[in-house]
Parts: structure tokens; C-alpha cells; sequence
């Protein structure tokens, strides 16, 4: 009797955890990020120059229907409205202490390839996205020591925006 208690039980618990794996998760239609972390990382241009940084930003996302992300094969947006990953960079001025926005609003707007595996089926989508900001700004050794702060968001295919996120300091060595 025992022994069949366990393993119905087991039966149960197992076909619970199979039901789980079924349902995919429910997330609404319009993106969603979160702040997971931020780095920059040191590259040189050729052989013998001076080192550059390149800030990457990773977020995590989760979409309802899965419609993240534009290639070539797949419909963009008329201009201006060409971009996904909006960001607007901040470099802390070093009299004031206050971020001031640099290089403009969207000057460092720029697109991501499709996230999901079949781009033409709709289904929920969750991960993380990480982002390289590439600009000839920070291509100059005099900004070692600045501090620099993101705020992002990102749009789906339906043009439907997630909420804006701004990043911890970094402090680029």
C-alpha cells in the first residue's frame, strides 16, 4: 500500500513537471527589460595602437509574442524609425559631477538581429541581450578614469516599446 502511494505520488509529481515543460510561459505583447550587468572591455584597432573601450551592456528581456529583432530578410521600419535598441550615453563631468548626455539624443541608436529560433512563429520569448557600443567618442585614451551611464530600451517588430532602463555606474581602467 505504501508502495503504491509513492508511486503515485511520483506518477503525480511527474506529470505535473511534464504539464509545466507544456505550457509556455505567459509574458505580455510589449518587451520588457531589466538591468543585468555592464563591463567595458579594452580592444586595440591594430597592432601597436592605443587601446580603446567598448562599454557592453546586457539586459534581460522577455516578449509575449516573440517579435524581437530585425534582419534583412525581415521587415524594418521606415526611417527614421529604423532602430530597436535605443540608448543614450552619459559621461560624468568632472567639475559638476552631474551626467551630461553625449553625442545627442540617439546618436547611439542601433539595430539587433532576430531572437527566436523561427522568427515567424509567435511565441513568448525571455533571455538576455548584450550590446557593444561602438563610437569613435570613446576612442581616445584621455577617458580612462571617466564614469559613463546608460539608459536603453528596446522595440519589437510591432513597433510596441519596453520601459526604459538606466545602468549602473562604470568607471572605465
Amino acid at each position: 500500500m505504501m508502495r503504491t502511494r509513492l508511486l503515485t505520488g511520483s506518477v503525480v509529481l511527474l506529470g505535473l513537471s511534464a504539464t509545466s515543460c507544456l505550457n509556455p510561459p505567459s509574458y505580455p505583447e510589449t518587451p520588457s527589460i531589466e538591468f543585468k550587468s555592464i563591463r567595458a572591455e579594452k580592444f586595440s584597432q591594430s597592432a601597436g595602437s592605443t587601446p580603446v573601450y567598448r562599454p557592453i551592456i546586457t539586459v534581460t528581456f522577455k516578449d509575449g509574442d516573440g517579435d524581437l529583432g530585425i534582419s534583412e530578410d525581415l521587415p524594418s521600419y521606415d526611417p527614421p524609425n529604423d532602430f530597436n535598441y535605443f540608448i543614450d550615453t552619459y559621461l560624468r563631468n568632472p567639475q559638476t559631477g552631474e551626467f551630461e548626455l553625449l553625442g545627442g539624443p540617439g546618436a547611439f541608436n542601433s539595430r539587433f538581429p532576430p531572437l527566436a529560433p523561427n522568427p515567424d512563429k509567435k511565441a513568448p520569448l525571455k533571455g538576455d541581450l548584450n550590446f557593444e557600443v561602438r563610437t569613435s567618442l570613446l576612442d581616445v585614451p584621455s577617458y580612462t578614469g571617466a564614469q559613463m551611464q546608460f539608459k536603453l530600451r528596446i522595440r519589437d517588430r510591432a513597433l510596441n516599446e519596453s520601459n526604459t532602463i538606466t545602468t549602473s555606474v562604470l568607471t572605465l581602467q
